[in-house]
């Protein structure tokens, strides 16, 4: 990872050291836990033990009352016909106090052999035990190896009784309760006792399952015998029944046993139920096994994981939250960076001279920007074209400036073929958006043919100034721009606003001074006869009863269709209130054109008394203008909810500028949007529609594809000038449903791909430079995208006016 700079520095460096700090608390809670875990079952290990040391101590005590009682009874082969030798030593077994309950007894001979068992069961217990070696003459009782059934845990005593041995059979039940309630205090924890050969001397709390799994044949008088060794799967989900478990490996449990004689096995290994689990044992010298506490760790392991998840969470948040911080900080510093580097930029612009800046502009490479500041200039400004942050309004300060320098745009200017009313419409509409509460009409005389040969390359930039400073002068914020054919193949713009009149010396000073400008704005109108000059046009300024500046450039009728030719005329009554003044003339004329009937209202309180007396007549059309309610949603939807309720039929209409703006209401009110400036063309299709929905003039759609990026930018920006409608194929290479009226717009590489899906009358090609066709492709609309918009245009023409 490549740091560039301290900033950056810093961010990874409090990232590692928010990830290093959790995993250092990690590993301390763990080992922390570890410890705790350790100390807990050791204690249980010790307490176990002192309870079995305890057992065993107490019982010594009541084998000595009974081998002291069995010196003095009469020797058991006395035949007597009145003493039973075996009756008075059961009456000396039975009348002991023993602390656990006697299940059996029994006497053996110096062999082992049963000489007189006191219940049945006890031959089958004696069968499975084996017989400790007793010294001969010793006394202490000894206790044997435990044995468990499944129903019963005991243990042999061993006493050396007349040349033989008297066996006790003690249960070991009341241990295990006594043990298992000892144990309480820990959740999840058991008790086990394993003998050196590593089977289990002792029941275990999953008794019940080691039977199902690991015994084919259960009985209460069989003994059972259980290894340490870990079985393959868990016990509890395993779904056969285990033969043997001979080849089961042994525990760790079981090997670390072999190896010390008391210990603590962490880090969850298998047990003999194949189940997870933490160990402590201790090896008992007078049971002569191992004394075992476990402790289940599916839930130690499980909160475990919960706890980690918590952990891995909390970091991650804080990581996010930290980026979020440090983008917020970098965003910030950026601005302002390429704020100050905008001014700089914008200020250079103005003190480069024209052929220097296009001498280092064509020789410049890019190791060479920094040398050249001209070149650096032109490359700021490309970086904020592609700069989605860069507002519209720097961005166009900033390519005026640079037109104003450029050579390119000194002499005169090709020819673009036109439909100039959809990239006029935008234009005026653009404007309008500036200054939301103005109000900009688009005249556009019926005998302005569809399309037309103009220069277009900076007559936007023009148009769009001219607009803005009439709107300075304005007093009402209302200006109208009138656009009809003047003579002998000219196009005139007159723009008109009613502001403070200006005098011929006014009007001469402001569109040709004689000095050297000392304004900005005088500096902007030095740069816009300049470029009206290229255009070959004139700008002149007159003032009557209001301000008319007049803009005439060539421009060359490609085809007489106008827009009046394709309307028809509607029948009805027609209520408009809009604010006095050239909207509403404008407005009515085009009313007026459509055949309509106005119904002369001129304010509200005439609206409603006229609403009032509604049964003597008739509306139709109920038009209401967004300035007539000063831009109040709230105020059109309730007089729109008037004629709702006295004219049920008639259709409302509001004229708005940015319809984003009132969609709510349309949808309320299921109402119809003409969005401003109004022309002939969106006013028909919305008297002829019922639907409510968003009219505008007719625009053309072109799909486009391109893989490039760059190129697609491109292109898209020289179609959306010349005022189309730019569509994204996002699915290719499938095809979108166009109509008739859409073309395509593709590289000329996908020709062999398409050609048998497409009318290629419908296509036009794209290709990087101009190239040489063969003649069964020479009728192809082939646009080399070097030649620029001018040639775009003239194919755009060509396609369109194929079915003229």
């Amino acid at each position: 990872m490549r740091i560039k700079s301290w900033s950056s520095l810093l961010f990874v460096l409090s990232l590692s050291l928010i990830w290093g700090g959790g995993y250092w608390l990690w590993h301390q809670t763990a080992i922390w836990q570890q410890q705790q875990h350790k100390t807990e079952l050791s204690l249980q290990v010790e307490r176990a033990d002192a309870l079995l040391s305890q057992w065993q101590q107490n019982y010594q005590l009541h084998l000595q009352y009974l081998q002291h009682d069995l010196d003095s009874i009469t020797p058991l082969n006395t035949d007597s016909p009145l003493l039973d030798p075996w009756a008075e030593l059961s009456d000396k077994i039975q009348h002991t106090l023993w602390p656990d309950p006697l299940l059996a007894y029994g006497w053996l001979d110096q062999d082992g052999k049963a000489l007189h068992l006191s219940q049945p069961m006890a031959s089958a217990w004696l069968a499975q035990s084996t017989l400790p070696e007793l010294e001969l003459g010793e006394a202490k009782a000894q206790f044997g190896s435990p044995q468990i059934y499944s129903r019963k845990w005991l243990v042999p005593v061993y006493l050396r009784f007349r040349q033989g041995h008297l066996v006790l059979w003690i249960s070991l039940k009341p241990l295990q309760d006594q043990l298992q309630a000892l144990l309480q205090r820990t959740p999840d924890a058991s008790w086990l006792l394993v003998g050196v050969d590593g089977f289990l001397q002792s029941p275990s709390p999953a008794q019940s399952l080691l039977i199902d799994k690991l015994v084919s044949q259960s009985s209460e008088e069989k003994l059972l015998r259980f290894a340490l060794k870990r079985p393959p799967v868990p016990l509890e989900s395993a779904l056969q029944t285990f033969d043997s478990t001979a080849a089961w490996p042994e525990t760790a449990l079981m090997q670390a046993m072999r190896n010390s004689s008391r210990g603590f096995l962490p880090n969850y290994a298998t047990n003999y139920l194949g189940r997870p689990a933490l160990s402590a044992w201790q090896w008992h010298d007078q049971w002569q096994a191992y004394l075992v506490v476990e402790r289940d760790g599916v839930k130690l392991i499980a909160e475990q994981k919960k706890r980690q998840r918590w952990l891995l969470m909390l970091l991650g948040g804080s990581s996010v939250l930290l980026t979020i911080i440090f983008a917020l900080l970098q965003r910030s510093v950026r601005r302002q960076q390429r704020r100050h580097q905008q001014a700089l930029v914008e200020q250079s612009f103005h003190q480069v001279e024209p052929a220097e800046l296009a001498e280092a502009l064509e020789h410049a490479e890019a190791e060479q920007l920094n040398r050249f500041p001209e070149a650096s200039q032109a490359h700021t400004l490309l970086q904020a074209w592609l700069d989605p942050t860069t507002t519209a309004q720097t961005l166009r300060q900033m390519t005026q400036a640079w037109l104003a320098r450029h050579p390119s745009h000194q002499g005169p200017q090709p020819l673009y073929a036109l439909a100039l009313r959809a990239p006029l419409f935008q234009l005026v509409q653009r404007v309008q958006r500036q200054h939301p509460k103005a109000e900009v009409l688009l005249d556009l005389h019926a005998d302005v043919p569809e399309w037309l040969l103009l220069p277009w390359s900076t007559l936007p930039l023009v148009l769009e100034f001219l607009l803005l400073d009439a709107l300075t002068r304005s007093v009402s914020q209302r200006v109208k721009v009138h656009v009809v054919m003047a003579e002998q193949q000219r196009l005139r713009f007159e723009i008109i606003d009613d502001g403070t009149l200006l005098s011929e010396g006014q009007w001469l000073s402001m569109l040709h001074s004689a000095t050297e400008p000392t304004s900005q704005a005088a500096v902007d109108f030095v740069q816009i006869q300049e470029w009206v000059a290229a255009l070959q046009g004139q700008l002149s300024g007159h003032s009557q009863a209001d301000n008319r500046l007049l803009l005439t450039i060539p421009a060359q009728p490609l085809a007489t269709q106008s827009a009046r030719d394709e309307l028809q005329v509607v029948d009805g009554a027609a209520m408009l209130l809009c604010p006095a003044g050239d909207a509403q003339q404008a407005y009515t004329r085009l009313l007026r054109t459509m055949g309509l009937r106005l119904v002369p209202l001129d304010d509200a309180e005439q609206f409603l008394q006229w609403c009032g007396s509604q049964h003597d007549h008739q509306l139709d059309y109920f038009i209401l203008d967004e300035g007539f309610v000063q831009h109040d949603c709230e105020l059109a939807g309730k007089m729109v909810a008037v004629v709702r309720r006295y004219f049920p039929n008639a259709s409302l209409m509001l004229l708005v500028s940015d319809s984003e703006s009132w969609l709510a209401l349309q949808q309320e009110l299921q109402v119809q949007l003409l969005e401003k400036p109004l022309l002939l063309e969106s006013l028909s299709l919305a008297l002829q529609s019922s639907a409510a929905e968003t009219f505008r003039p007719f625009t053309r759609r072109i799909w486009l594809y391109q893989p490039d990026s760059l190129q697609y930018w491109y292109q898209e920006q020289q179609l959306q000038n010349q005022g189309y409608v730019v569509q994204p194929l996002r699915s290719w290479p499938e095809l979108p449903a166009y109509t008739a009226d859409d073309l395509l717009m593709l590289p000329l590489t996908e020709r062999v791909m398409l050609s048998e899906r497409i009318d290629e009358h419908q296509v036009i090609w794209t290709c990087p430079e101009q190239m040489l066709v063969d003649d069964l492709a020479a009728d192809l609309l082939l646009w080399p995208v070097e030649l620029g918009g001018v040639e775009l245009s003239h194919l755009l023409y060509q396609a369109y006016s194929r079915d003229l």
